[in-house]
């Protein structure tokens, strides 16, 4: 099930609308009216994979890998990120 609240709503009402959240749906945020942002639950487990997927930075590491691996240049993740100065 999903619910509507308004930036008011939001701002009253912030604690019953995260635990609305913590039951597993969502709460679409309006303002004027008009959809804004979405609230979802995440938990621990699902938050660094949240957090990669909209990564510009990690995409476009990906997208790096995709081209040297259509070209044939097959290399190993961890020694990628050695090359880029990238901290595991």
């Amino acid at each position: 099930m999903i619910k509507y609240a308004n930036m008011r709503d939001l701002k009253v009402r912030t604690p019953d609308i995260i635990a609305f959240t913590e039951q597993g749906s969502d709460v679409i945020i309006t303002f004027r009216g008009k959809p804004k942002a979405i609230l979802s639950r995440i938990d621990e487990d699902t938050l660094e994979e949240y957090i990669l997927t909209h990564s510009p930075k990690f995409q476009k590491m990906l997208d790096e890998i995709d081209k040297d691996i259509e070209k044939g240049q097959y290399r190993n993740f961890r020694k990628y990120l050695k090359e880029k100065k990238i901290n595991v």
